[in-house]
This record gives C-alpha cells, structure tokens and sequence, in this order.
C-alpha cells in the first residue's frame, strides 16, 4: 500500500504548516478495558524516528481556499481556531501573511482581530469570503475564494464515503487510538474483551477527532472552545454497536461528568483538533467476511507526529447487521516503516 503521505491529497483532513518547532513528547501509559498486546514506539537511543514525520501543524477545519495570488487555510490549534493567509505580489512589493487566531461571533462567521486589523470570515459550502472591518494591512484579502481541490493518485483507493467499508476502517483506527496510539503492533479482541463507558468516551472522542472534524460546527452554547459535532441517538447506537460487537449501546453511557453533552435527543461530541486521520484500501469491493480484511489507517497529529498503521480484521457474518452485514471479532496492528 502507498504511505498516509499519499493519502493527504485524498481526505478532507490536512496538516499545514504553522509555527514553531516540533518536539515528540512520551507516550502515555494506557491500561485500556480491551484485551491489549504489542510493543509500544519508543524511540531509539539516539533519537532517530524512522516511522515518524516531523513538520508542526495543525488540523484544517475548512480546508484551503484560493484566490489570484492568495492562498488561505483555515484550523484548530491546541483546541482554538486559526487562520494563516499568503498574498503573493507579482511585482516587488513584499508578501503579505496573515497568521493569527480566529474567533466566531455566528455559526458562519470567525473575526480576525489583532487591535489595528479586522476581518470577518464567513464559510460556504465550496468559498470563504473575508471582508475588512478595520486597517488596510489586509486588504488584499478581501473577497470570495474558491474551495482549493484535493489531487488525488488514482493508485490509492479511499473508502467510498458512508459505505460498510469505511465506517469499518473508522472503527478500527479510533480503536487503535484508544489502545495503542502509536504502537508498533498491538491487538484487540473485540468479541472477547468488555467495554465500559469510560473506554467508550475515548472512543467516540477519538472517533470525532480522527474523522468529523469537516462536518463539525462551531455551538458556543454547548461548547466555548470546540468545534462539536452533533450524532442523532440511532447514528450514535449503530456506531457503538459496531464498535463493540454489539455489547455496548448509547444508553450505558455515563454523561454526568462527560465532556459528550445530551441535548433535546442530540449527542454533541466537541473536536478538539488533536489528531486527524484517514483510510486507503488495496480494493474498494473487498469480501467484508474475512479473517484477514486489511485496511490502511493514517494519523497525524499536533506536534508534527505522523504514521501509518496496517489494521487487519477478522470479520464474520452477521445478517442482523443492516448497516455492515458483519460482526468485528478482533483487529491487529502493525506500524507501517
């Protein structure tokens, strides 16, 4: 399969360069409610990471937009928004950048404002549009710009989007977060191991941070740092029900001190922006009924940490399923060198 780093040009979740320098912090200890076994990613004595890119960034919420010599993009840094802008002039007159935190006022429009300069944002479905509250330093920004499109290597093949396929590659990656976060290779026994809410919050939170950061929306109601993504109680139940063997339902979790909010029926999940994640597979028809269903899994994270991790399942047969068909048993993984 190709690397993550092919797989960039294909899903909505981006990483582009910020600020700063990067710096790999100690995997925590995690003593998940699954059955667990591996080895962790430590690095060598010599501080050599070989399976691991370095470039601080941040997760795009908005993704990238252009314009005549601009480029825009848009993302969630440490859990705050943020926007990095370029003008690039054609004649000898500098570049402009524009680099700062953002903050909403509606559920479509981010300020920018840094004292002597300010814009309001607001998002379309394929523009942004920015316009100039106050100074000149960035007015070669103001206007609408178009959506940027994703390249795509037609050699790497994506899970069609809402297919049985995908939402089992999405489970098994948020379940390698959970466990393993950077391991090496480790395995779950998902019809043999016992999940409880604890482990299942963790799920769903890396579940939203991986891959629903795009349908996300900014809700200063429910949540004041975090953009929140909002799952009806059938959508979350089958998603749970999927990810446990059908063992775990929305109804045993515990929101009392959750950071998951209840509200008239809806379950608002915040994304902190933490890590992003996408999937390549090898064919888009494989048999879901498989001892050894490989899908490939890619993260990148804040601090500039990358990877790619092999993800086989073994799957049988579940014609209760409406939604895959099929029952997960157990998922190994192995890091991608």
């Amino acid at each position: 399969m190709k690397r993550f780093s092919v797989l960039f040009t294909l899903c909505t979740f981006l990483l582009v360069s910020l600020c700063g320098c990067s710096k790999k912090t100690d995997e925590p200890d995690k003593t998940p409610t699954p059955i667990v076994s591996g080895s962790e990613n430590n690095s060598s004595g010599d501080g050599s990471q070989d399976n691991t890119n370095q470039s601080e960034g941040a997760i795009f919420f908005g993704g990238s937009f252009a314009g005549d010599n601009t480029y825009l993009s848009f993302g969630i840094l440490d859990g705050s928004w943020a926007v990095t802008g370029y003008y690039f002039s054609k004649g000898s007159s500098p570049a402009v950048h524009l680099n700062g935190p953002i903050t909403f006022k509606e559920n479509t429009d981010f300020v920018y404002d840094d004292g002597e300069n300010k814009l309001t944002i607001t998002f379309a479905t394929d523009s942004v549009t920015i316009k100039v509250d106050k100074g000149t330093k960035y007015s070669v920004f103001a206007g609408t710009f178009k959506r940027s499109e994703s390249s795509s290597d037609s050699t790497v093949l994506s899970p069609h989007s809402g297919s049985p396929l995908e939402l089992l590659g999405r489970i098994a990656l948020a379940h390698y977060m959970v466990i393993g976060d950077g391991a090496l290779e480790c395995s779950v026994g998902v019809t043999s191991s016992d999940f409880n809410a604890e482990y299942m919050e963790q799920f769903i939170l890396a579940y939203a941070d991986l891959f629903l950061v795009s349908e996300a929306e900014p809700l200063p109601d429910v949540f004041d740092r975090y953009l929140a993504y909002a799952f009806t109680e059938e959508e979350l139940n089958e998603l749970l029900l999927n990810a446990t063997a059908g063992k775990f339902s929305v109804d045993k979790l515990n929101l009392s001190s959750s950071e998951i909010k209840e509200k008239d029926g809806l379950y608002y999940v915040p994304c902190r922006g933490s890590f992003s994640g996408g999937l390549i597979v090898e064919s888009l028809t494989p048999a879901l009924v498989s001892d050894a269903l490989k899908i490939q899994g890619g993260v990148a994270k804040l601090g500039g940490i990358s990877y790619d991790v092999e993800m086989t399942l073994s799957t049988k047969e579940d014609k209760k399923n409406t939604v895959t068909g099929v029952t997960i048993e157990s998922i190994s993984y192995k890091m991608v060198k």
